[in-house]
């Protein structure tokens, strides 16, 4: 470069508030600075240029001096920076990024000396360590509860297949339901098992709705022949009491319908308290009119 045009460069350079991101020309004119100080024969002329470059590259040293401080100081902010991540608990999944994202920008930093620089560096690698340590002992425990859900999530299974083969619809209905619940608690069992066990205990699940769905269909067709014979039984009991005698046999005869009617069971819950009070109506006629003619 011609010294006209590294005069130009270095009163450039002079002139800026902040020479960060111009490091590399700093360097440049450092370069040159060093280079024409070494030349012992120079013109007039090229002498004049040397001065009016030195004179430039004064104030530059200036400049370069707080560059340096300014970066120092940038760069053991991002050493504390990195520190907090390392020591915080709350975000550890993601510290690799952000301790990457930090390095990023401590490389970006202006240039210290060599020794200041090795010092930050070294310090940061520390970090990285502490960092890694602490990683591996919170990704094993990730591990370690990954495993734990996945046997509860296998328990489960194997407690739906059971509730599965109950007979009684509504214990199961409510053991089946208890289990969705709990699984529902038990969170993530890891990307390999956890799509796996969902299916079987989904399907479980499935198979449950669809007996269940089947046994409602058979308790309607149960539910209207229960309902019948509670009203044959009524009609029974209302005959007795229009031809009544009050003799022991009618009496006996209607206690026997009472347990009949009962034993016979839910006739659904569009019918059973209706024919339940039917039932009562009449009994309770009949004993009403016995007491009369007694």
């Amino acid at each position: 470069m011609r010294k006209e045009e590294l005069i130009k460069l270095a009163k450039e350079l002079s002139e800026l508030e902040d020479l960060k991101g111009r490091e590399e020309d700093l360097r440049f004119v450092k370069k040159e600075y060093i280079r024409l100080n070494d030349r012992e024969e120079e013109s007039f002329y090229e002498k004049n240029l040397t001065d009016e470059f030195n004179k430039y590259y004064d104030i530059l040293s200036k400049k370069a001096v707080e560059l340096t401080r300014s970066s120092l100081e940038d760069k053991k902010s991002l050493i504390l920076k990195a520190k907090e991540l390392v020591s915080r608990e709350d975000n550890l999944k993601n510290l690799n990024k952000s301790l990457n994202a930090l390095f990023t920008e401590l490389k970006a930093l202006p240039r210290c000396s060599k020794e200041q620089d090795d010092e930050i560096f070294s310090e940061f690698k520390e970090i990285r360590k502490e960092a890694d340590k602490k990683l591996d002992a919170y990704f094993a425990g990730i591990k370690s509860q990954i495993e734990e859900r996945k046997a509860h999530k296998e328990e489960i299974v194997k407690k739906a297949k059971e509730v599965l083969k109950l007979e009684n619809i509504k214990e199961a209905t409510s053991k089946m339901d208890e289990l969705f619940e709990e699984w529902k608690k038990v969170g993530f069992a890891g990307k390999e098992d956890d799509e796996r066990l969902w299916n079987e205990f989904s399907t479980i699940r499935k198979e449950f709705s669809r007996k269940r769905k089947e046994h409602f269909e058979h308790m309607k067709d149960v539910f209207v022949e229960r309902a019948a014979k509670k009203e044959e039984i009524i009609k029974k009991i209302k005959y007795i009491t229009t031809e009544a005698y009050f003799t022991p046999e009618e009496i006996r005869e209607i206690k026997k319908l009472q347990v009949e009617f009962k034993k016979l069971g839910f006739a659904g819950k569009e019918k059973d308290e209706e024919l339940w009070v039917a039932l009562q109506a009449e009994v309770k006629k009949y004993f009403d009119e016995m007491s009369f003619y007694k």
